[in-house]
């Protein structure tokens, strides 16, 4: 009876659509009974079931099980019954089956075609997610940490070009080279400047403090005067403190001794001084 139903093709196609129900225990007892009797004499069912059951094994953690098609289950199962009840009888097997040598016997072949059904799919898509997920998550850490890097690089060049102002700063009123001219108020004022003149680079540094607010359309104008012939270094304007500081290079005989004044002048400044200076200074020694 077992060789008419495995030479059927149309039995044989039946049992072979409710492999996969079998493969996740979705069919009744009476149901899978019938199936694992196909399988005991069907080589390609019984490798296409060991596969699917593999199958189910490694993605059940991947995806959640759908239940199969309703109509489809109903056929089956129908097909299945129907099957079961036709053949109640125990199978009866020869002693010539029972006395094959280990050479007789074929070990099964898997088949080589894929088993692909749709827990397959839902698993690779899920890993496709996951996977973009975590390559956006990492590329917006990397972007993150080039700016944080890029905006680091930029704080370092700023100190640096700061330092180098500073320290440039400071060698034009450091060293041997270096006259200091102090300027006095000629009144009671709390008015205080320093020329600081670098002979070797021709470099004049002008710092004052406590300085006051000028009238509207007026400015400050800074002169060296050699013998009585004044020179125009620079017009300024003090800050909201009274601070002003003036950088300007100008060649000058370095065993000169000039005068340094400061006088209150027009906006835009005069060719000559036209206001007494509200401070004056000389090089010493």
């Amino acid at each position: 009876m077992m060789a008419d139903l495995h030479g059927a093709n149309g039995e044989h196609e039946m049992f072979r659509e409710a492999l996969g129900a079998a493969a996740i225990d979705a069919l009744s007892d009476e149901e899978m009974k019938s199936v694992l009797e196909h399988v005991a004499h069907c080589e390609s069912c019984s490798a296409e079931l060991s596969a699917l059951r593999r199958y189910a094994s490694q993605l059940s953690y991947a995806a959640p099980i759908e239940p199969i098609d309703q109509a489809r289950s109903d056929r089956v199962r129908k097909q299945l019954i129907a099957r079961a009840k036709a053949d109640r009888q125990p199978l009866e097997i020869s002693s010539a089956k029972l006395t094959t040598s280990k050479e007789d016997i074929v070990q099964p072949q898997i088949p080589k075609r894929r088993v692909v059904n749709w827990v397959t799919a839902a698993a690779l898509a899920a890993s496709v997610v996951a996977l973009a997920a975590l390559v956006s998550e990492r590329r917006g850490l990397l972007e993150s940490l080039d700016r944080e890097r890029a905006g680091r690089v930029s704080e370092v060049a700023a100190l640096r070009g700061e330092l180098s102002e500073r320290d440039a700063a400071l060698s034009t009123i450091t060293g041997p080279s270096v006259k200091v001219i102090a300027l006095a108020a000629p009144t009671a004022r709390p008015v205080g400047a320093v020329m600081f003149w670098d002979r070797a680079s021709d470099q004049w540094t002008f710092i004052a403090h406590d300085l006051p607010r000028l009238e509207l359309g007026r400015t400050y104008q800074l002169w060296l005067v050699l013998g009585t012939s004044p020179r125009s270094i620079a017009v300024f304007a003090p800050d909201a403190l009274g601070y002003a500081r003036v950088s300007i290079r100008m060649p000058l005989d370095p065993n000169a001794r000039p005068q340094v004044a400061v006088t209150d002048e027009p906006g835009g400044g005069s060719t000559l001084p036209t206001t007494n200076p509200i401070m004056v200074g000389q090089v010493s020694g």
